[in-house]
C-alpha cells in the first residue's frame, strides 16, 4: 500500500512538473533576437526609420520578434486573401506606436499575430490598428517609453486594396484597408490583428 502511495505521489509530482514545462514552453514562445548592427537586414531597418525620423535621436538597437504561432496567424491570413483574391495582396513595412501599452503585450500574443485586445483603437477615421509610413508621426506621442529609453515597433502589414481618404472618417466596405494621405507620412488602418506580424522592435533614445 506505501508503495502504491509513493508512485501515486510520484506520478503526480511528474504530472505537476510537465505542467509547468508546458507553461514555460508557452510563455517562451515568443523570443526577441537583436541583430548585430553591422548586418544588412538591421541596415536596412534603421535606414526606413532614419528616412522619416525628426529630430535628434540614437537608435540603440534593432530586435527582430520571433513568434512563431504570429507568423502562422499572419500566413493563414495571407493565404486567405489570396485565394480569395487570385493574387497576392500588398504587404507593406510600417511603424506602430503602442504608447502606453507594453510591445510585448501585442508582439507575444498566442491569439492573434498582432494583437488586437491592446492595438485596437477609435480614432477619427474609424476603429482599427493604425499604422504609419512616418517614424516621426508614430515617435511624437504614440512610442511606448521606459525611462530614457522609447520603443515603436516596424510591422509587415496588410493592406491590400486600401481605400483613400483625406480627413474625413468613412467605412471600408469593400476595401482591405483605409489609407489617409497625408504630406508627413500615410497612415493606416487595419480592422484585425492577423493583418500585420510585428517583425521588428525598434529602441532608441532622444
Amino acid at each position: 500500500y506505501r508503495a502504491v502511495r509513493r508512485l501515486d505521489e510520484t506520478a503526480r509530482k511528474w504530472a505537476h512538473y510537465q505542467s509547468l514545462v508546458v507553461s514555460q514552453q508557452t510563455q517562451a514562445n515568443c523570443s526577441l533576437i537583436a541583430l548585430d548592427v553591422r548586418s544588412t537586414e538591421c541596415e536596412i531597418v534603421k535606414s526606413y526609420f532614419d528616412k522619416t525620423m525628426k529630430g535628434k535621436y540614437k537608435t540603440m538597437s534593432v530586435m527582430k520578434v520571433n513568434n512563431p504561432l504570429g507568423k502562422s496567424f499572419y500566413k493563414a491570413k495571407l493565404d486567405e486573401y489570396e485565394e480569395a483574391n487570385k493574387k497576392p495582396p500588398l504587404v507593406l513595412l510600417l511603424f506602430h506606436g503602442t504608447k502606453d501599452t507594453h510591445p510585448s503585450k501585442i508582439y507575444d500574443s498566442a491569439n492573434e499575430s498582432f494583437d488586437s485586445k491592446y492595438s485596437l483603437k477609435e480614432e477619427k477615421w474609424g476603429k482599427g490598428i493604425y499604422f504609419s509610413s512616418s517614424a516621426a508621426m508614430v515617435c511624437a506621442g504614440c512610442e511606448y517609453k521606459e525611462k530614457e529609453k522609447s520603443y515603436v515597433i516596424f510591422a509587415k502589414v496588410i493592406v491590400g486594396e486600401p481605400q483613400k481618404f483625406g480627413v474625413s472618417r468613412g467605412e471600408a466596405a469593400g476595401f482591405d484597408s483605409v489609407r489617409v494621405e497625408n504630406a508627413e507620412g500615410d497612415i493606416y488602418r487595419v480592422s484585425e490583428g492577423n493583418m500585420a506580424y510585428p517583425k521588428y522592435l525598434i529602441e532608441y533614445i532622444t
